[in-house]
């Protein structure tokens, strides 16, 4: 596989042996390596041929591994390295003379994957990494001249330049762009996580569905740390209460409710209303997370598919029947959590469940994460954003119980490069917390960035015509369950 070839070089007023005192120090890469936070030493030698070392990087909220191996060591001129990952490669650092100082020249070789476009990806990647090393060898200057001032970032305009390049390699990928690569990326360039405050959230009352592992769980815990009132909401009661507990030991946060409540069965939920309108007048953001992919055909007591009925219908009668507890506290938020087998599936199929005769698990949630995406954007076409702002989301490809047992197959093959459920959640916590005016409603996030609801195009008028129908139907459902 032809690799891509990166150069970035820079001069340091100092002399040779003071910059090669820096670079050979493994251990002290995290002072000009902003992005690296520790570094362990594998092998039993710290310096030399034969050094192994994994160096822990914190990119935005996520903590990567990369393992280094040193293949060349000349004193005080060269060091050769090789990256064993999923983007492999070697790379060298070079010192020499340069009038009255050193010339530093890193150089790397790396093969990407198929998965993340092969020979292609690495040549857009070209200038997005070329930027980001830029800022390490500024930084790595300053360490040795002894200055701050050398240390600053590249320009905002250079920043942003990489930052869309970055993004679109991602989205032409696909995997790369659903992978854990796509967060450790667009984290470190895009400007939508450099201007993350992470903003208290205190008097805000939040619920999240699903929250009693995986993606809920870390939305949860993350919302709780910065102070909301969090109720979650399971299906089983005693793994809600053993999810609170955890909560609370993680955030220190008392402030955090539990509710049971079964999203396919209609009485369940009104129930599960009922109680939370009777403790709390407002709710400031309802996270949809709450999913179960049923390998074999099973309807409720009402004779209804339970995909369809957990995914479809019992999101939406809960959201309608908190509407006033939303209203109450404006601009409140509705969250929905997709995923990326809704882009295989059309509304036009996704407007009714699934029968015995034609059911298969995958296809009956691919097409129920279609139709909450639609819907999402239907609720906001109907209430204005200033009142209920309405977001659909593609969390990327998280490794969580559900998908352990959902996705078996598909978990093994992908386990290397799937994303924690820390950074599955990043896009919900981030939409839970955001300033109103820069989200709007109607949207479909995956990164924090809008993106499109269909991978390969397609009209969008249809859709939003079988939308409205579906919303007018699943109101009906809902008002004629309550009487």
């Amino acid at each position: 596989m032809r690799a891509t070839r990166i150069s970035q070089a820079v001069t340091i007023r100092a002399n040779p042996a003071a910059v090669w005192q820096v670079v050979s120090d493994f251990a002290a890469q995290p002072a000009w390596m902003r992005d690296a936070v520790d570094v362990r030493f594998v092998s039993g030698r710290t310096t030399g041929v034969g050094t192994v070392l994994d160096c822990d990087t914190r990119i935005g909220p996520l903590r990567l591994t990369d393992r280094l191996v040193v293949t060349d060591w000349e004193e005080g001129r060269s060091i050769g390295i090789r990256h064993d990952g999923p983007v492999g490669g070697a790379g060298r650092f070079t010192i020499a003379p340069a009038g009255a100082g050193t010339r530093f020249t890193w150089t790397e070789e790396l093969r990407f994957p198929r998965w993340l476009g092969g020979p292609a990806a690495g040549a857009l990647a070209r200038p997005v990494l070329a930027a980001v090393w830029q800022r390490d060898l500024a930084a790595l200057r300053a360490r040795v001249e002894g200055s701050d001032v050398a240390a600053a970032s590249p320009g905002t305009d250079r920043r942003r330049r990489a930052g869309r390049a970055a993004d679109s390699l991602l989205e032409a990928s696909i995997a790369g762009s659903f992978a854990r690569t796509g967060i450790a990326t667009r984290s470190r360039l895009l400007p939508e996580f450099a201007e993350d405050a992470r903003p208290s959230l205190a008097g805000r009352v939040v619920i999240v569905t699903g929250a009693t592992s995986g993606i809920g769980l870390a939305i949860a815990t993350e919302l709780a740390r910065r102070h909301a009132t969090v109720n979650i909401v399971g299906r089983d009661g005693r793994r809600v209460a053993s999810a609170r507990q955890q909560i609370i030991a993680a955030t220190g946060n008392e402030s955090v409710g539990s509710g049971t409540a079964d999203l396919t069965d209609l009485d369940s939920i009104r129930r599960f209303a009922a109680r939370f309108a009777a403790g709390h007048d407002r709710l400031h953001v309802l996270v949809h997370n709450a999913g179960a992919m049923y390998h074999r055909y099973q309807a409720n007591a009402a004779g209804t598919e339970l995909t369809f009925a957990g995914q479809v219908l019992g999101p939406f009668a809960l959201t309608k029947l908190l509407l006033p507890q939303l209203l109450r506290a404006a601009p409140s938020r509705v969250i929905v959590m997709s995923s990326g087998g809704m882009y295989g599936q059309p509304l036009a199929r996704s407007v009714r469940p699934m029968g015995p005769g034609d059911y298969r698990g995958v296809t009956a949630y691919a097409r129920a994460k279609r139709a909450q995406v639609a819907l999402s954007a239907e609720w906001a076409r109907r209430i204005p954003a200033e009142d209920v702002a309405f977001h659909a989301m593609h969390p990327g490809w998280a490794d969580t119980p559900g998908m352990a047992t959902s996705l078996p197959a598909f978990h093994r093959l992908l386990r290397p490069i799937l994303r924690t459920p820390e950074e599955g959640a990043d896009t919900a916590i981030w939409l839970a917390s955001a300033g109103p005016n820069q989200l709007g409603s109607g949207k479909f996030w995956h990164d924090r960035r809008p993106r499109r609801m269909r991978l390969f195009g397609g009209p969008a008028g249809p859709d939003a015509q079988l939308a409205g129908q579906l919303w007018d139907q699943l109101d009906a459902e809902v008002s004629a369950a309550r009487g």
